[in-house]
């Protein structure tokens, strides 16, 4: 009897349906197979995995983020979290790695 695979509490729970297997270059898969390879985001939501693709491939706003390493996106593209209750944290870092949980 091999004593340390008796010591592995977790071993028979499945991972949860929004936990991200594996992350490649152009997109994530997650441990119920689906696969999402195309370049889109993906929202996390009450244990659910939402494909999410805030701009058009292609676009000046994809363009900018590419080029800066930096997103910026509308209010119109969180419309997925108006009917979320309740409403998830929103974070943001300064320069510094502080977090501000008072952004808007």
């Amino acid at each position: 009897m091999d004593t340390i695979s008796n010591l592995n509490v977790y071993g028979d729970i499945p991972a949860p349906a929004s936990a991200i297997e594996t992350i490649y270059e152009n997109g994530f898969l997650f441990p119920s197979g689906v696969s999402l390879t195309d370049g889109s985001g993906v929202l996390l939501v009450h244990n659910e995995a939402f494909k999410w693709r805030p701009t058009k491939l292609g676009s000046d706003i994809e363009a900018k983020a590419i080029t800066t390493g930096v997103l910026e996106l509308g209010k119109e593209v969180w419309g997925l979290l108006d009917v979320v209750h309740p409403k998830p944290g929103i974070f943001s870092f300064d320069q510094q790695g502080v977090v501000d949980t008072n952004c808007s």
